[in-house]
């Protein structure tokens, strides 16, 4: 189960075995969920774009019922590869004003398990 020691994508932490990340998202437990239809892996990859406008999206295979936060948390953290200032936006434009950042961990660190 080890994987090698590297950066993960929540900010200053380190982990370098699957247990280590299970055990640090327990610690950002209990949270209310707010389950929507989530596409699973909502990646910049899997978004498909005309002239800046979103047509659609591919690789399904993980949608589902889950936390909306599963699917904000994946593309939250590729648009931080970019900017801080795209990350605030998709917060803006689906209408969240404090986006709740230990559920945007635990999902970032869920992720990793994919």
């Amino acid at each position: 189960m080890d994987h090698i020691q590297r950066e993960t994508p929540c900010p200053g932490l380190r982990l370098n075995s699957s247990l280590q990340v299970w055990k640090e998202m327990h610690t950002l437990l209990p949270f209310s969920p707010d389950p929507v239809v989530t596409h699973g892996d909502v990646s910049l990859d899997n978004l498909i774009f005309d002239k800046g406008i979103l047509m659609g999206c591919i690789d399904v295979g993980r949608v589902g019922l889950a936390d909306r936060y599963q699917d904000l948390a994946i593309l939250w953290n590729c648009l931080g590869e970019f900017s801080p200032l795209l990350q605030k936006r998709l917060f803006q434009k689906y209408g969240i004003d404090n986006p709740d950042m230990k559920k945007l961990q635990f999902h970032l660190m869920l992720d990793e398990f994919f």
